[in-house]
């Protein structure tokens, strides 16, 4: 897709980002009604936007405050839980780094483009398994900070694989980078 077509998305866009952060929002937080066809879609467009650079046509600084929008983080008070344990029904059991409203896994890694082979097949590991035991109640996360588009292309091909072949029991990946 060209750079001038993806323009022509920000309209369904910006609908299909109302209406997602409306079934995922905080009045359905609180009865764990959480949308994962919803989650998935928002997933899919958030890197579409994020590859495109469509975020400042959505009117965003950047696609991280165009999660914080939808999620609306910043402007609410949500329970935020940091390095806690996820275990799965088999033996996998892994430590994200944040939970959000026991709805959102957030996996953080700075500068992955400046460490070994062996920590970036680490990561990868780390966000399949997170998804796995995560489930069905929201998105897992991969936050890149500081990691040049680039060099993050690798995780955002482990986050599309994973994402095509979704089913209600098993969470969506999202990669945003901040460069």
């Amino acid at each position: 897709m060209t750079p001038e077509r993806a323009l022509l998305e920000v309209p369904r866009l910006q609908c299909e980002f109302t209406e997602d952060s409306q079934h995922l929002g905080e009045r359905t937080r609180k009865f764990h009604q959480r949308d994962l066809p919803s989650a998935h879609r928002f997933g899919q467009n958030l890197e579409f936007v994020e590859r495109y650079g469509l975020y400042l046509p959505l009117n965003y600084r950047s696609t991280v405050d165009l999660a914080d929008e939808c999620y609306r983080i910043k402007r609410t008070q949500h329970r935020v839980q940091k390095e806690r344990w996820l275990a799965g029904s088999s033996a996998v059991r892994r430590r994200v780094d944040m939970i959000v409203d026991e709805c959102v896994a957030i996996e953080l890694k700075y500068m992955i483009h400046k460490k070994g082979a062996g920590e970036r097949d680490r990561v990868h590991e780390q966000i399949i398994d997170y998804a796995r035991v995560w489930q069905s109640s929201g998105p897992v996360l991969l936050f890149l900070a500081g990691t040049p588009r680039g060099h993050a292309t690798r995780f955002g091909e482990i986050a599309q694989d994973w994402n095509a072949r979704l089913s209600g029991d098993r969470a969506p990946i999202v990669v945003v980078v901040d460069k």
